[in-house]
């Protein structure tokens, strides 16, 4: 694959790209109850791969040892946010599996999805700011060859009116 389709959906977005599953599945409609909630605790979380793309972003950008110390804050951060939106997702299948069985919980209203939905974007933009604050400092500790890289590699965010990639403006690098 080119490093053009593995963009900043790529190390910045994956806080964003991270959280989309976790709202994806709050913004589905419920179904019969306990069925509902046995089917979301039967499926287990897909292992993490972070660490892969980590690893992908520091080969890519050819981090310098001068830039270790901004590029673990960076890595760290990322880690940090995986671990945080996993875990998240884990508790949002354990309270659809706390449903009593042969009891349908009451679909949630219009207005508890829209909290939900605000509350979740609330935490993205948290999220995203924590990661901005991560990135800029090795950002601007990069060469212009890096910098080029870097927003090859970060352009599906914010793609520069170049669209939204194959994978929309919330792809997965």
């Amino acid at each position: 694959m080119s490093v053009r389709s593995f963009t900043l959906a790529g190390a910045a977005l994956v806080a964003l790209s991270a959280a989309l599953p976790a709202a994806s599945v709050l913004a589905q409609p419920q179904s019969s109850g306990a069925a509902m909630a046995q089917s979301q605790t039967a499926r287990p979380l897909p292992p993490s791969r972070i660490e892969g793309r980590i690893a992908f972003l520091q080969t890519e950008l050819k981090i310098t040892a001068g830039q270790s110390q901004q590029w673990q804050a960076f890595a760290d951060l990322l880690r940090q946010q995986d671990q945080t939106r996993r875990a998240r997702i884990e508790q949002m299948h354990a309270q659809r599996a706390s449903v009593q069985p042969g009891t349908a919980p009451q679909p949630p209203t219009a207005l508890d999805r829209l909290q939900r939905r605000e509350a979740m974007a609330e935490q993205h933009a948290a999220d995203l700011r924590q990661l901005v604050s991560a990135f800029q400092p090795l950002y601007t500790s990069f060469s212009d060859e890096q910098k080029q890289t870097a927003d090859q590699l970060f352009s599906r965010f914010g793609g520069g009116g170049q669209g939204h990639g194959k994978h929309g403006h919330h792809g997965r690098f």
